[in-house]
């Protein structure tokens, strides 16, 4: 039997070991807490929800104990969830995060809990906004965090910190192919988030009839002759046809086949042919190759599942949808809303002078572009870009891409906030794209003392 559970009181005293364990897994996925599963046969000592585990390095909260009796015997099965879950019983009334940083965020949402969590590691860099949250639990707001920001939640939970990393995992180069690897995956094919004709359609039933260059109210894929017409509705409240079109762009890149994911149930991934030197872990990078429906995609380990009992076994999860690309949309969707939030400032778009424009223009396309204005702006700034072709003979991009803008912060002599520059970050895509260019192709705010 495996006695590799410590147990702990709800004040973290050591009560001893777990003994005659008959079944252990564990359950990670990004952005989510782990999950912990066991069943084992009941002793002399009471095991109650509100408990720890410790495995691994880590604690896991005791959520539910239950006694059974079957033809197995007599035995108990717990879950439990790793130990940032009791920030579920730390309710904040109300929050509201105005333009800032992640961390900032963070130290909002963890200042003054009553189990002593501290913000940790925060790769992640740009500003972004919560929106009023009325009687949220901190982990609740947490869980939001990498929705609105980006990046990937990561828990110490012998320090109590929380991290918020720009990815996790490495890329060793591993290459996974469906018919190669048939009797070591699994492979699932989603039909239900799939298009190859969008219908795009804004507020008040607005197409982008007039701005696609066909004149018709639907956008096809470049994967329609390979799938055929499949229909599919996009309803948003975007005001703005050529808003709209260049969401549905972003759209259809993200629907154009159908969605994937593999499961890979070995042993040890390093075990497979050609593999002996590599072993998977959550968040790890993986190319996929499935030969029967034309794919091959940079994709992302996103759940693993671990047998405490027989550590040399892992189940793991691979989706051809990267981590990248699924926050894609819902970025997508945030910076529009900022645009039609800001209408008004739009407005005063043609106020600007033409020489003003163009001193932003058109940098090369690549992973960071940084636009410096002439003027400071104490308000931030409305910034709209857009990737253009500027060489007739350069490849279209192969997969889904999205450019994401940000205002650059600075202070003023009197230590005031101001905006002094723009950063474009692109999401998903090529690292580089010749024969491409980013479009700076609207700034607009009042200038500081304006």
């Amino acid at each position: 039997m495996f006695d590799g559970f410590k147990l702990y009181s709800p004040n973290r005293e050591l009560l001893g070991y777990l003994k005659d364990v008959l079944s252990a897994s564990v359950e990670h996925e990004i952005n989510k807490l782990s999950q912990m599963e066991i069943e084992l046969v009941p002793d002399e000592t009471a095991i109650t929800p509100g408990m720890f585990l410790e495995w691994d390095g880590q604690d896991y909260l005791i959520q539910t104990v239950t006694d059974i009796k079957d033809a197995k015997g007599n035995y108990a099965h717990i879950t439990a969830e790793i130990a940032p879950a009791e920030l579920l019983g730390d309710i904040l009334p109300s929050l509201e995060l105005n333009v800032g940083t992640a961390a900032e965020a963070l130290t909002e949402i963890l200042g003054g809990n009553r189990f002593g969590w501290t913000v940790g590691t925060v790769e992640v860099e740009g500003t972004a906004s919560m929106g009023k949250q009325e009687y949220k639990s901190r982990l609740e707001l947490l869980l939001e965090v990498p929705k609105l920001w980006g990046g990937v939640l990561a828990w110490d939970t012998k320090s109590k910190k929380v991290d918020l990393l720009n990815s996790l995992g490495t890329d060793n180069g591993v290459r996974l192919s469906y018919r190669k690897n048939l009797k070591e995956l699994e492979r699932t094919v989603d039909r239900r988030e799939f298009g190859t004709r969008l219908y795009a359609l804004g507020k008040d039933n607005l197409t982008t009839a007039g701005v696609n260059g066909t004149g018709l109210d639907y956008i096809d894929a470049d994967t329609a002759a390979a799938y055929g017409i499949h229909d599919y509705v996009w309803k948003t409240d975007i005001t703005s046809g050529d808003r709209l079109y260049a969401a549905a762009l972003a759209k259809i890149e993200l629907i154009k086949q159908p969605r994937c994911s593999y499961i890979v149930k070995v042993a040890d991934l390093s075990i497979l042919v050609g593999y002996e030197d590599y072993a998977l872990s959550l968040g790890d990078t993986v190319w996929i190759k499935d030969e029967d429906l034309g794919i091959e995609a940079k994709s992302t380990v996103v759940k693993v599942t671990e047998y405490p009992l027989w550590p040399e076994e892992k189940e793991m999860v691979i989706d051809t949808v990267p981590l990248s690309y699924r926050q894609m949309e819902y970025n997508l969707a945030k910076l529009l809303q900022t645009v039609e939030e800001s209408k008004d400032v739009w407005d005063r778009a043609r106020l600007i002078e033409e020489d003003t424009l163009a001193e932003y223009g058109m940098k090369d396309y690549g992973q960071n572009v940084e636009f410096t204005f002439s003027n400071s702006y104490y308000q931030q700034p409305v910034i709209f870009a857009s990737l253009q072709k500027v060489n007739a003979e350069a490849n279209e991009p192969l997969s889904a891409f999205m450019l994401q803008t940000e205002a650059i912060t600075g202070l003023d002599e009197y230590n005031n906030l101001i905006y002094t520059g723009a950063r474009v970050k692109v999401i998903g895509g090529p690292a580089s794209l010749p024969g491409y260019k980013i479009n700076l192709l609207a700034f607009c705010t009042d200038p500081a003392g304006a």
